[in-house]
């Protein structure tokens, strides 16, 4: 569907097998969902079926599997990595086990690296992350938008630690910062995995957007609840132009410093990139007192402010920041490789109509020009000329 954006209703909360019901519900590949076991080399059998909850009929998911395992955030990405999925499903899926790892670790006071996979590490978990990420892309709305969360509390759930108080404490972190409501006391509404998912997908939540509904889809959860136990998900067509330039909306994220060194700046440009920032620069500013300071500002997804949030308060300084949404227009993009004279080199790739804006990976071109002794500028230059080459052959 042209300019497609999607509206999750949780009025019963969420979870990942619900997730994936709702979206083979509006037309996401069966098969794609069948292929992640083999892609993974999981031990898992999938199966789609319609199920009625109280007045409403939707998809159930079922994963299957004769695992009894825990495995650890390293074996995880390697799994996902040397896989032949796409890399936008590879890169989503490894930020939603990196939210995990990050929640399990601080719930129980370890290390990260240290963190082992119990429930979310075993195979059904892997495939409900993995696959919402993998029938995400296979729609490829424009947006995605989230109603508020209904977070049931109270009473106790069962895990691999025993009974633990109703929203499981590691989903409770992962909830933070996302609006939610609570109607369904004494249940658990929202799984670790379902809490991670939502917000590594959204975009916004609470605002239903402006649209044409075409389609709604419907995840059936496992339990039957008061209510209908399901998720919706209206799909429906935006005005928003999606012809190349692309227009997305992204979050900018601004704070001002006046105590912290050129070194601390610069570690704390590095820990943002591997957060997920876009692009991150500092502008000098005059502050109060007369003091010279830098203005730290990131561009990044919405789904990435919890990750950029975190290491501003980690790593800097600061004791608040300021962000607010913005449209930006941007080229398709492409990467190729080029063959050269000095070796392989990456080039970005943009196209605007006619025209073709290219750009050579730069770490490709620092590395050949060290290794062998070369201009960085005449690397440079090697590539443009031999991507023009291969365009007019």
């Amino acid at each position: 569907m042209k300019n497609q954006v999607l509206y999750l209703d949780c009025f019963a909360g969420v979870a990942g097998d619900m997730l994936l019901g709702a979206f083979l519900d509006l037309g996401a590949s069966e098969e794609n969902l069948h292929q992640i076991s083999n892609e993974l080399g999981l031990k898992a059998d999938i199966s789609i079926f319609d199920e009625r909850k109280g007045v409403e009929k939707g998809k159930r998911v079922v994963v299957k599997t004769t695992e009894e395992k825990e495995r650890k955030f390293a074996d995880i990405k390697k799994m996902i990595e040397e896989s032949s999925l796409p890399d936008k499903v590879k890169n989503k899926s490894i930020q939603t086990f990196e939210k995990l790892r990050e929640a399990e670790g601080y719930v129980h006071g370890v290390d990260k690296d240290e963190v082992h996979f119990h429930e979310v590490g075993a195979a059904d978990s892997i495939v409900d992350i993995v696959g919402t990420h993998t029938l995400l892309d296979d729609l490829d709305p424009l947006e995605v938008y989230t109603s508020k969360i209904n977070l049931g509390l109270g009473g106790f759930v069962e895990s691999s630690h025993g009974k633990i108080p109703n929203p499981a404490p590691v989903t409770a972190e992962l909830i933070k910062n996302i609006p939610v409501f609570s109607s369904l006391e004494g249940e658990e509404t929202v799984t670790p995995t379902g809490a991670a998912l939502i917000g590594d997908i959204t975009d916004e939540f609470e605002a239903f957007p402006d649209m044409q509904i075409k389609r709604i889809g419907k995840g059936a959860g496992e339990k039957d609840l008061p209510i209908p136990n399901m998720l919706r998900v209206f799909a429906g067509e935006s005005e928003e132009d999606r012809t190349p330039p692309i227009t997305e909306k992204i979050i900018q994220v601004e704070t001002n410093i006046d105590d912290s060194s050129p070194e601390i700046l610069g570690h704390t440009m590095e820990e943002l990139f591997d957060a997920g920032a876009l692009e991150v620069y500092q502008v000098p500013v005059q502050m109060k007192k007369n003091r010279p300071g830098v203005q730290l500002i990131i561009l990044c997804y919405p789904s990435e402010l919890k990750r950029i949030e975190r290491v501003l308060f980690k790593e800097t300084s600061t004791f608040g920041y300021r962000y607010m949404k913005i449209p930006r227009r941007k080229l398709e993009r492409e990467k190729k490789k080029v063959q050269t004279k000095y070796g392989k080199i990456k080039v970005k790739v943009g196209r605007y109509g006619d025209n073709t804006t290219i750009a050579p990976e730069y770490e490709d071109c620092r590395r050949i020009a060290r290794e062998q002794n070369l201009n960085l500028r005449e690397v440079y230059k090697e590539a443009e000329k031999e991507f023009q080459s291969e365009r007019e052959e």
